[in-house]
């Protein structure tokens, strides 16, 4: 069987399955931006090829350039966000009213800082918690880790009090501040940013360091830090939206699967989730480690089998 000529080629290490759904991001933003666009895995399952259809053509530079430029927000009003800024800094003032006053003036004033303050929290919850938004021109809205219907709240690996919207910037300023435009896309998921940003740990790489029992030292204590890939980390959590690893008997166990021909992003979010037979497809499975209560990270995926 021939394929179409590719006209991106990504390098992957299919057994991260921080990488897999970062691929599977990368369709789904090339999707947006040029509408029909396939992507499939080699036979050897170490590079993934996306090209476009019809007298579209995929361009690496392009796709980057859009994913650097493009606007990450939430779901916020811009009134809301305006004013929760503005409350940040009236609330610092108001507190040292508060702290000057004396008598009923000091009780009234008690009374409206509790009022100001529930206002900003709730403010801040919303910041922390609402869906992200890719803008222009990808449109894209993720809130895969509210969705307690379909499951894929269970994929959510920070905190609570941890903010989505803050984790996904910093992934994007990394890509935006690096040299990315440059790069060679077959790289692309190998690249390290340059700062010490916080990571989703979608990255299997990083999923073992995250436990002080796994490393056998704190890394905190030595004050060592890990590197964080972002395209790996970011391209994930795009990918997460649309692609989901299909859950499996055993407790904290998920399953992917590589499929080998070319496949629009709607059909192969199908196939990913192991619901759609794909000949020669390969499945993986992987764990979710729990590094306390609330923070999960990745861990590196196994073969089960090869589809006939």
């Amino acid at each position: 069987m021939s394929y179409p000529g590719p006209s991106i080629r990504v390098n992957v290490d299919v057994n991260n399955p921080g990488q897999f759904f970062a691929c599977c991001g990368l369709l789904e933003l090339a999707d947006r931006l040029w509408p029909g666009a396939e992507g499939w895995f080699d036979q050897s399952s170490r590079c993934f090829y996306f090209h476009g259809t019809g007298n579209d053509v995929v361009e690496a530079h392009v796709l980057i350039k859009a994913l650097i430029d493009c606007k990450v927000t939430n779901t916020m009003s811009a009134s809301q966000v305006h004013h929760r800024k503005e409350l940040g800094g009236q609330l610092k003032g108001f507190r040292r009213e508060v702290k000057a006053a004396v008598g009923d003036r000091k009780k009234k004033l008690e009374r409206q800082l509790k009022e100001h303050d529930e206002e900003k929290k709730s403010l801040d919850r919303l910041w922390r918690e609402r869906p992200v938004v890719l803008g222009e021109p990808f449109n894209l809205q993720i809130d895969w880790f509210l969705d307690d219907f379909s499951g894929g709240i269970r994929f959510k690996t920070w905190a609570g009090q941890q903010s989505v919207i803050d984790i996904t910037r910093a992934m994007s300023s990394s890509i935006r501040q690096g040299r990315w435009g440059k790069l060679d896309p077959a790289i692309w998921l190998r690249q390290p940013s340059d700062d010490e940003s916080v990571p989703f740990n979608f990255d299997s790489n990083l999923g073992p360091q995250a436990s002080s029992i796994d490393v056998g030292y704190s890394l905190d204590a030595l004050k060592i830090s890990t590197l964080t890939r972002p395209l790996i980390e970011f391209g994930a959590f795009i990918g997460i939206q649309r692609f989901r690893p299909c859950p499996v008997n055993r407790e904290n166990r998920y399953r992917y699967r590589v499929w080998h021909v070319p496949l629009t992003a709607q059909v192969a979010s199908i196939a990913a989730s192991t619901f759609l037979p794909c000949p020669g497809s390969t499945d993986l499975e992987f764990r979710l480690l729990y590094r306390t209560k609330y923070l999960k990270s990745f861990l590196p995926a196994i073969q089960i089998g090869i589809s006939k």
